[in-house]
C-alpha cells in the first residue's frame, strides 16, 4: 500500500467514526424528545451584508431573516449600517442603498428578534463579526 492509500485510509476511519458519532447523537436527541412529548422547532437564520470598504472585512449587516423547518417567515428586517454604504452588492443581497435609509438600527433588529414571542424556548446562534 502507497502513502496515499494509507492516508485515505485513515481519513476514511476517521470520518466513519465521526459519522457514528454524529449518528449516536441524534439518536439520543430524538429518544429525548419522544420521552418528553415535545416537538424540536428548527429555525435557520439568513444575515445579508453589504460593503462599508473595499476590503473583503469591510462589510456590515443590511438584512435579517427567520425561517422555520415549514419555509414560513418568522421575522424579516433591514438594517440600517452604522457607517457609509460603498456597495449594497446588490446581486448577492438583493438590497438597494436606499433601502436601507429609514431601517432600523442593528441595535433594534437585535432587540425585536430577542423579543419574539414565537421563539420562545428556541436558541438562535449566529455569528456575526464586525471589524471596527
Amino acid at each position: 500500500m502507497d502513502k496515499t492509500s494509507a492516508t485515505v485510509d485513515s481519513t476514511l476511519k476517521s470520518n466513519d467514526v465521526e459519522v457514528k458519532t454524529q449518528t449516536q447523537n441524534s439518536e439520543k436527541l430524538q429518544d429525548n424528545v419522544s420521552n418528553s412529548n415535545q416537538s424540536i422547532q428548527v429555525l435557520s437564520i439568513d444575515v445579508g451584508c453589504i460593503a462599508t470598504g473595499y476590503s473583503h472585512l469591510d462589510r456590515a449587516p443590511c438584512s435579517v431573516a427567520i425561517v422555520n423547518d415549514r419555509c414560513e417567515i418568522l421575522f424579516d428586517s433591514l438594517i440600517k449600517p452604522d457607517k457609509p454604504v460603498v456597495s449594497d452588492l446588490f446581486p448577492f443581497s438583493g438590497v438597494h442603498k436606499v433601502d436601507l435609509q429609514h431601517a432600523p438600527s442593528f441595535d433594534e433588529v437585535i432587540q425585536k428578534v430577542i423579543n419574539m414571542r414565537k421563539l420562545n424556548g428556541c436558541v438562535l446562534l449566529s455569528i456575526i463579526q464586525l471589524n471596527s
